[in-house]
C-alpha cells in the first residue's frame, strides 16, 4: 500500500469511528482548494531549513480556526514525518476510500454542448440504476465531439458521439 493510501486509510478509519468521515472529506476538499491556490505553502512546510516548531505553528494559525482538531493534527503529523508533500495524494486517496465505502461513483460526461438539467437528471438516474451506486456527474464540454455524448463510468466508455460515428464510417471507407 502506498504511503498516501496508508495515511488516508488511517484518517478515514478515525473519521468513521467518530462518525465524521464526511466532515473530514469536506475539510480536506477545502484544504486542497486553498493549497492548490497557494503551492508555496507546501514548499514552506516541507522546508527543513525552517524549524519544525515554526512550521507546526503555521499550520495551527492557518487551519485551527476553521478545521477540526483531527484534520489539523493530520496536517501536523504529515509535516513532522516529512510527508506533507503527500497531502494532495492523501486527499485523493481519502476521497476514493470514502466513495468506495459509500457506493459513490463519478461519471465523466463529454458533450459538444451543455446538457439541460432534465438531461443531466435523466442520465444520472439511469447511471445510478445501472451501477447500483450514487453517481456524481462530471460534465465536460468539448466542441470536437460535434454532437452526442460519451460517458465514462467504472472504466467503461460508452461513446455515442457523432465524431466517433464519422471515424467508423471513415475506417469502413478506407478498407
Amino acid at each position: 500500500m502506498e504511503m498516501s493510501k496508508s495515511y488516508a486509510k488511517a484518517l478515514f478509519d478515525l473519521g468513521m469511528g467518530k462518525n465524521c468521515s464526511e466532515e473530514y472529506l469536506n475539510e480536506l476538499d477545502l484544504a486542497d482548494e486553498i493549497l492548490s491556490e497557494n503551492p508555496e505553502y507546501i514548499t514552506f512546510l516541507s522546508s527543513l531549513g525552517i524549524p519544525l516548531e515554526e512550521r507546526l505553528e503555521s499550520i495551527d494559525k492557518a487551519f485551527s480556526k476553521d478545521f477540526s482538531e483531527e484534520i489539523v493534527s493530520f496536517f501536523k503529523l504529515l509535516c513532522e514525518k516529512r510527508h506533507i508533500g503527500l497531502l494532495h495524494e492523501c486527499i485523493i486517496d481519502y476521497k476514493c476510500i470514502f466513495d468506495s465505502v459509500n457506493k459513490i461513483k463519478t461519471a465523466k460526461i463529454v458533450s459538444a454542448f451543455e446538457l439541460s438539467e432534465n438531461e443531466k437528471t435523466a442520465l444520472k438516474e439511469k447511471l445510478e440504476q445501472i451501477s447500483d451506486s450514487k453517481v456524481i456527474l462530471e460534465c465536460i464540454i468539448d466542441k470536437s465531439v460535434v454532437g452526442g455524448i460519451s460517458v465514462e463510468l467504472d472504466g467503461s466508455l460508452i461513446n455515442w458521439t457523432i465524431s466517433r460515428r464519422l471515424k467508423e464510417v471513415k475506417e469502413v471507407i478506407n478498407k
